[in-house]
């Protein structure tokens, strides 16, 4: 399945990256690493992450307070957002 990062999305990373990588140097990779494995995780088992909407999930991050929030259409998994869990929860609404 092909993994598309809206650039919302793109932007968000690279914004979280680059505050962690602020705060201690290869910090930031650390985050880019692990979004990276949790997308392999999406990609072997798109329907595991619990649904939050009628077309959306969220699959967590294990060491950053951190979600993907994608979809699954056409064969495709999109990703809506890189999103902290403490940001309102909502913002990404209308991203499809």
């Amino acid at each position: 399945m092909q993994v598309t990062f809206l650039r919302e999305a793109e932007i968000e990373l690279i914004k979280s990256a680059s505050f962690y990588e602020d705060k201690s140097v290869g910090l930031g990779g650390e985050f880019i690493n692990e979004v990276n494995s949790t997308v392999q995780l999406i990609k072997k088992m798109p329907e595991a992450s619990p649904l939050i909407n009628s077309y959306a999930r969220k699959a967590l991050l294990s060491r950053f307070e951190y979600g993907i929030v994608y979809r699954v259409f056409n064969n495709q998994i999109i990703i809506l957002a890189v999103m902290h869990s403490k940001r309102e929860p909502n913002y990404w609404i209308g991203r499809k």
